[in-house]
């Protein structure tokens, strides 16, 4: 059973934060996305797809908060933002060269996810 400090983290984490993308295509045709969240400075999760990147930005965020909850520290608030289009999804699946469908409200499957695409790096 969660105690009262995890309950907190878990819906603190589903809040609508702002959501960073960095592509990392290799020269031997790997790929690797890092996503991260800029209100919670290092709080980031990577993969190999862009849903595993997800899941592990998930979990990353679960933990940053009930850190700082068990710290007695303040939580940022999400930024406030329009919400991301079908178009601006598609401009980014194009920039990135993703070929599967970037879901345009994923982050917890529940809530809205905003993207802010970073860059790709070199």
């Amino acid at each position: 059973m969660e105690s009262a400090l995890e309950l907190k983290a878990r819906q603190l984490a589903a809040r609508n934060y702002t959501v960073f993308l960095i592509y990392d295509g290799s020269t031997e045709g790997e790929t690797g996305y890092v996503l991260g969240h800029p209100e919670l400075p290092g709080c980031m999760g990577e993969g190999e797809t862009l849903d595993e990147a997800n899941e592990d930005l998930r979990d990353a965020t679960y933990g940053y908060i009930l850190l700082l909850l068990e710290k007695e520290l303040n939580v940022p608030m999400p930024k406030s933002h329009s919400p991301i289009t079908e178009s601006d999804a598609q401009t980014i699946r194009q920039e990135i060269g993703y070929k599967e469908n970037l879901t345009v409200s994923n982050q917890s499957k529940a809530t809205t996810c905003y993207f802010e695409f970073v860059g790709i790096a070199a």
